[in-house]
């Protein structure tokens, strides 16, 4: 009989500040419109010191993420190179955190984003569009696994937007939720997502969450619609089945998984239950904006 592992974990909640960002970070940029119909993505290294930071960006080749004038890009044997530098401070409102940067100079390429964190790995977010992404280091391919499908019990379409889930499949795609589409709070319905995950090695499998519906530009309507409060989880291919309970805030937490034997590959199908919510101020419809596949 196969084993199932029955328990509550408790979540953190990660906020962070200006001195929290010390280190070197190297990330990809979304290019803000696609070129023949496709999404590109360019190298940038974000430097935190102290309140200072340094943005180096490669715009080798068509780059214009943030319409940087070509007269603020050194060209040199081919290479186009963006920099610029200056102070950063942090700051949470509304439980939304926001990252704030000035520079002197003439032109700069943004200077607020909305982030999501979790220890080293964070994105930068302009309202909902997801900007800059950095969950891997410069040699290394990351720990975010591949989701390959998605599939809900139900989802709530208006205004010719499907909210179910299917941004999850990239962690770049700009936010939209998953939003159960039956009356009432949505107890028990679910989203369950299926990825590839490769040898865990000495790595842990876990999942982080952003709960509910989140706009940088719009906090308000993460309080006006449900959160999840209790989450099921369940994944009966490898036996596991426990209820998590989650945070009432926006930011990244994790969900951690039991330790699994992993095949050098695998694919894995999780299952997410809605078992009890935070109420909205004025919708009952519950969402959560990001589950992501982590190995830890």
């Amino acid at each position: 009989m196969r084993k199932v592992f029955v328990f509550c974990i408790l979540l953190f909640q990660h906020l962070f500040y200006a001195q929290d960002f010390n280190g070197k970070f190297w990330g990809e940029i979304k290019n803000k419109e696609s070129v023949n119909g496709k999404l590109y993505y360019f190298n940038a290294i974000y430097t935190f010191t102290e309140n200072k930071y340094a943005l180096d960006i490669d715009c080798t080749g068509d780059f214009n993420a943030f319409s940087i004038p070509e007269k603020y890009i050194a060209n040199a044997a081919g290479v186009k190179k963006y920099y610029e530098e200056g102070l950063f401070s942090t700051k949470t409102e509304r439980g939304f955190s926001y990252i704030d940067f000035s520079n002197s100079k003439p032109f700069q390429a943004k200077n607020s984003f909305g982030y999501l964190r979790y220890k080293d790995n964070f994105l930068f977010v302009d309202g909902k569009k997801v900007v800059y992404q950095c969950f891997s280091d410069y040699f290394d391919d990351g720990n975010l696994q591949e989701v390959i499908a998605i599939k809900s019990s139900s989802f709530l379409s208006e205004k010719n937007i499907n909210y179910d889930g299917s941004n999850y499949t990239n962690i770049q795609n700009d936010f939209c939720p998953w939003v159960e589409g039956v009356k009432g709070d949505g107890i028990g319905e679910w989203i369950e997502i299926t990825f590839k995950l490769w040898n865990l090695g000495d790595k842990n499998l876990c999942f982080l969450i952003s709960n509910g519906y989140v706009d940088f530009l719009k906090p308000n309507l993460y309080s006006a619609n449900n959160r999840v409060k209790n989450l099921h989880v369940e994944c009966a291919k490898k036996g596991i089945s426990f209820t998590a309970t989650l945070e009432d805030t926006p930011q990244f937490q994790v969900v951690r998984i039991p330790k699994i034997d992993i095949e050098k590959e695998e694919t894995l199908t999780f299952r997410f239950k809605i078992k009890s919510v935070f109420k909205g101020a004025k919708y009952d419809d519950t969402c959560i904006n990001l589950i992501v596949p982590f190995q830890e």
